[in-house]
């Protein structure tokens, strides 16, 4: 059986924190606007957990950004370090 592929949780992967700054929205509205546990918005905006792609589509919808917005390049090598 091949091996499965682990996540490498020490990578920052979604920009929503900086996408909800860049727009001026805040954490709360984004809670208020998907109703979602601020626990939940916060491990996201963390990079604890990531949304499903279909609400990352949703968030970018909603911040009127493109989805690739929400997520940091992978050839930018500083987030590919500790999470901050």
């Amino acid at each position: 059986m091949p091996r499965r592929k682990v996540i490498r949780p020490d990578i920052a992967i979604n920009r929503i924190k900086g996408a909800l700054a860049d727009s001026g929205k805040t954490i709360g509205e984004l809670e208020e606007h998907f109703g979602v546990a601020h626990s939940t918005v916060s491990y996201w905006v963390n990079n604890k957990i990531q949304p499903d792609v279909y609400t990352f589509y949703a968030i970018a919808e909603w911040l009127d950004i493109d989805i690739k917005d929400l997520f940091h390049s992978t050839k930018d090598k500083k987030h590919a370090a500790k999470k901050p």
